[in-house]
Parts: structure tokens; C-alpha cells; sequence
């Protein structure tokens, strides 16, 4: 591990040099740097830990994580911020969700060579599986989404998931976190949800901002629509 950053809140700081956590997120750098396909675009550890495992812990630092039972990671990718926070928080029941199956396959095997108990991943577009099964709406306190496009359609692949009160964690650059939440805030309100928060800027350059958005009422049944459609606001 590199040395931890200062925008890395001390409880957290804490929390990822605790017990069995720094040597797990150490073997997952490894096995990240491993895999047969370039499944995070960084090609070093230290870029890993800067823009991959000290991102996720920075986008839950302003939630009651004790709080959180079961919580969605949509279009996982290679693990950020979802496999990183199944580490560190091995009570709640992680989803991740990554519709290229190739990198959900690997998912599955990191979770598998980590021994993570409490992630399942799915192979499926989010969508999909709202619309297919009533289930798994409203079903977890927390659903997270890291580029995985505009706020607009990140918001609407995501609010779905979220149980009333709970909240959708949003990475998003710096200098276009204002706008995002300005072009998706009508459509957010659609959804049931309202902006609760736009972070102040951190990491690396202070390039980064976490949009949070909270769950005010029940999605109605229209939504998610199809990929085609996502984002759009009539």
C-alpha cells in the first residue's frame, strides 16, 4: 500500500489498515494488475490504490455505512468503488453489476481468490433486471455507479435499486459535477430522488466531487427504461 493520502477521512484511514482489510486490497491491486484484460485503464499499483481504492473509501465517507444492509455497485467494472467496499465492509451484502461478461467472469473470480463472501455478481444490464424482476426494486440502502455515463443516466439505472431514505453515490469529476446535477435534477425528481449533496473537490488535483443523491419516494414502474432511451428527460 502507498502511503494514505490526507483527503482519506483518519476514520477510514483506520478502518483500511485494519485487521485483514490492507493485505486483501493489496492482493486485489495484484490481481487487478493480472488480469488478462485491462479491466480499470491503470496500469500500476499506486494508480490503483490513488484512483481506485482511496476513490471508493472517499465516496462513502459521508454515509452511516452501520446503517447499510444491502447495497448495489452498478456497472462494476473492475471492482471500483463496489469490490473495494465489500472488503471493507464485510457485514453488508454487495451486488455488483457489470453487463460485459468477460469482466464480470473476472469479478467473480477475484471475489472467489478473495474470499469474499458477501458479493454476488450478476452479468446483466441494470435495467434488465429491474424490469424483469420487481424484486429487486427498492432492495438495498446504498447503490453505487462510477462511470458509467452522465448523472442523468447513471441516476436512472440506480435509483431504481434504492430504498426510500437511502442513497446513490455518484463519482464524478470536478468541473462537471455542477452541470451533471443541473441537466439530471428534473428527471432526478421523476426517479424519487433529490440532490443531497455535491462534496467538496478531492483527490489527486482536487479533480474529483461525489454527487449523493437520496431516495424521497418510490420509483414509478416506467423506470428504468431501455438503454436507448436512458437519461432522457420528456
Amino acid at each position: 500500500m502507498i502511503e494514505i493520502p490526507e483527503w482519506v477521512r483518519p476514520d477510514m484511514a483506520d478502518r483500511i489498515q485494519q485487521g485483514a482489510y490492507e493485505p486483501q486490497l493489496n492482493r486485489l491491486t495484484q490481481l487487478l494488475l493480472d488480469a488478462p484484460m485491462n479491466v480499470t485503464g491503470f496500469r500500476t499499483a499506486e494508480d490503483l490504490w490513488l484512483h481506485g481504492i482511496f476513490d471508493a473509501v472517499c465516496s462513502v465517507q459521508e454515509i452511516d455505512m452501520s446503517l447499510v444492509h444491502e447495497a448495489v455497485d452498478v456497472g462494476s467494472g473492475g471492482g471500483f468503488p463496489g469490490m473495494v467496499l465489500a472488503i471493507l465492509f464485510p457485514d453488508i451484502e454487495w451486488v455488483l453489476i457489470e453487463s460485459r461478461v468477460k469482466r464480470a467472469e473476472y469479478l467473480e473470480l477475484m471475489g472467489g481468490a478473495l474470499d469474499l463472501q458477501n458479493v454476488t455478481v450478476f452479468a446483466e444490464r441494470a435495467e434488465d433486471m429491474v424490469q424483469s424482476d420487481a424484486s429487486w426494486r427498492e432492495a438495498a440502502e446504498l447503490v453505487t455507479a462510477r462511470a458509467v455515463g452522465p448523472l442523468s443516466v447513471a441516476a436512472e439505472l440506480s435509483v431504481p435499486f434504492i430504498r426510500v431514505d437511502g442513497f446513490g453515490i455518484f463519482p464524478k469529476g470536478a468541473s462537471q459535477a455542477a452541470d451533471e446535477v443541473r441537466v439530471a435534477k428534473s428527471l432526478c425528481k421523476k426517479l424519487g430522488a433529490e440532490v443531497a449533496k455535491i462534496s467538496d473537490p478531492y483527490g489527486v488535483n482536487q479533480n474529483s466531487r461525489i454527487i449523493t443523491l437520496k431516495k424521497i419516494h418510490p420509483t414509478p414502474v416506467v423506470y428504468p427504461r431501455k438503454a436507448r432511451y436512458l437519461g432522457e428527460h420528456n
